[in-house]
């Protein structure tokens, strides 16, 4: 059974414009603000202007992800209210198989994703607490992540240089 809730027009504007005054701040992470604004991840994506986001649609998940395998070693991340993982690892190519992506890149385990579960890829480039932030975020149907690439930070906690310029080259394509 499918349940639509519907919001009123107002009570979503004020959660919207409450989350875009808590971006401004710039110390909180993404789904945080979401979460504290009963939004869709995809809802606060949409408040950043373009020069800190664009998005790409679900269907070019193989090839981004084929793309990020390029990297070298990222962080893999994924959260949700209860807490967050992070991991640094080599993405490997996917393979599309039936109405499958079969994912061999978290060793020792591979797993496979629906081709239809990635709705978008977001690209984001922002200031997180006073910090570059360089994510490539995958969203479900419904707008919350299903998990971020993020750019790897070096020794000094500053974005891998590396990875920045494959960052710009990806985001350079994908901004159309």
């Amino acid at each position: 059974m499918n349940l639509v809730v519907t919001i009123p027009a107002s009570d979503f504007a004020t959660r919207l414009q409450a989350a875009r005054s808590a971006l401004a701040i710039g110390d909180l992470d993404l789904e945080e603000i979401a979460r504290r604004h009963d939004l869709a991840l995809r809802d606060v994506l949409a408040l950043l202007p373009s020069s800190q986001a664009c998005k790409a649609s679900g269907r070019y998940f193989a090839q981004i992800w084929d793309e990020l395998a390029g990297w070298g070693r990222v962080v893999f991340a994924t959260s949700d209210a209860h807490g967050g993982f992070e991991m640094t690892t080599q993405l490997q190519p996917g393979r599309a198989g039936r109405s499958l992506f079969n994912l061999f890149a978290l060793a020792p385990a591979a797993d496979a994703l629906s081709r239809d579960l990635c709705a978008t890829v977001w690209l984001v480039d922002r200031s997180l607490c006073g910090r570059r932030s360089c994510a490539v975020i995958f969203l479900n149907q419904t707008g919350d992540a299903l998990f971020k690439i993020l750019v790897r930070r070096d020794v000094a906690q500053q974005p891998d240089a590396s990875q920045l310029a494959k960052f710009a080259a990806m985001w350079a394509k994908w901004r159309k």
